[in-house]
C-alpha cells in the first residue's frame, strides 16, 4: 500500500512516518509539505492520502476534488499548534 502524507508541519510528518512504517502492508510513504508538491506526488496514484486540510497553497477540499479522491481513501486532519 502506498500512503501519501501531505502536511505543512514537518514535526507532525516526522512523528507519523515511523508509525506508518510499522504497518506491514505499507510499502511507500512519500511526503509533501505543500499543495503543489502533493499534486505532483498524487500522480503516483497512492492508495491512501493523509491530508492536513490547511496545507500551504490550498484548501484541503480543493485537493480532494481536483484529484477525484472523494470516496477513494483520503483522510483529512487539522494540525493544531499551541
Amino acid at each position: 500500500m502506498k500512503i501519501l502524507l501531505i502536511d505543512g508541519h514537518a514535526l507532525f510528518c516526522e512523528g507519523l512516518h515511523p508509525i506508518l512504517e510499522q504497518l506491514s502492508e505499507v510499502s511507500r510513504i512519500p511526503e509533501a509539505g505543500s499543495f503543489a508538491e502533493g499534486l505532483e506526488l498524487a500522480k503516483q496514484r497512492p492508495n491512501l492520502v493523509l491530508l492536513e486540510i490547511k496545507t500551504p497553497g490550498c484548501e484541503g477540499a480543493s485537493f480532494v476534488l481536483q484529484n477525484n479522491w472523494v470516496g477513494r481513501g483520503c483522510l483529512t486532519h487539522e494540525t493544531r499548534t499551541a
